[in-house]
């Protein structure tokens, strides 16, 4: 009797062994990219302009000298964003950008007027200028699938505008009798120093994401509007304008 009892207890305990099915083993997912800080570096083709700023001599008949001129320029760029915010396929991300650009300029010697009394002014000038620019954007990026993405992008700029006038605006009179000579007056300026022009900037965007890598290319358009800065004294000088349209492009990675 208690060899079949414990004959029965056996089956019974095999049986439940038997009837329970294993628990399904849940693959590990990978966790979703966590990467919100971006780094890019490239080129920005831009114009850096500029207004001689003569003053008119209504005494001498001179007439004041306003040539613009403008140089088309390379300049270096780096931008580090952050993600902030993200619903669906699109994102927002704030964008710290800096960029530095160079130019030079000379305006040789010009006749300003000439009055009856043979009297007119000539100006030789020179006028350097750097300038570190630097933005604080909000961009809007969509995906377009495939890798691509396209964006636009708004926001202040502050531009440190570095500039190096030397001028000499002079003033002759001749007259017919050799004896009286010629009289020759010359203003010599020399103006240097930093100047902030704050202003705004917009611009769209074309990106290219190289998979699961975190590199990426973007060429960039858009405009940036500044203030104007001037060097020089209050009749001789030059003012430089940093408004220009730009177009870019840069190699970046995530992180």
């Amino acid at each position: 009797m208690k060899t079949s009892i414990l004959a029965l207890a056996t089956l019974f305990s095999c049986s439940i062994a038997f009837a329970k099915q294993p628990e399904p083993v849940t693959p590990v997912q990978p966790a979703p990219s966590t990467s919100s800080w971006e780094l890019s570096a490239g080129v920005l083709w831009q114009e850096m302009n500029m207004q001689w700023d003569t003053r008119s001599l209504p005494s001498i008949g001179a007439q004041a000298f306003d040539r613009k001129e403008s140089e088309s320029v390379v300049a270096p760029s780096v931008v580090l964003s952050k993600r902030i915010a993200q619903l669906q396929q699109t994102q927002l991300l704030l964008s710290l950008g800096w960029s530095r650009a160079e130019a030079n300029w000379s305006s040789g010697e010009f006749e300003a007027g000439e009055g009856p009394d043979e009297l007119y002014t000539s100006d030789i000038s020179f006028f350097d200028v750097t300038m570190n620019r630097f933005a604080l954007t909000l961009d809007a990026r969509f995906d377009l699938g495939g890798g691509f993405s396209a964006g636009v992008m708004a926001g202040p700029t502050v531009t440190f505008v570095s500039g190096d006038f030397r001028g000499t605006q002079e003033t002759f009179e001749e007259t017919p009798d050799p004896s009286f000579g010629t009289f020759r007056f010359g203003n010599g300026v020399s103006s240097s120093g930093t100047e902030a022009a704050f202003g705004v900037m917009g611009g769209a965007f074309l990106r290219y994401d190289f998979g699961s890598s975190g590199i990426f290319i973007q060429a960039t358009g858009g405009y940036n509007w500044s203030d104007e800065v001037r060097f020089g004294s209050s009749q001789i000088g030059a003012k430089f304008d940093g408004s220009t349209w730009m177009a870019g492009l840069s190699v970046g990675f995530k992180f």
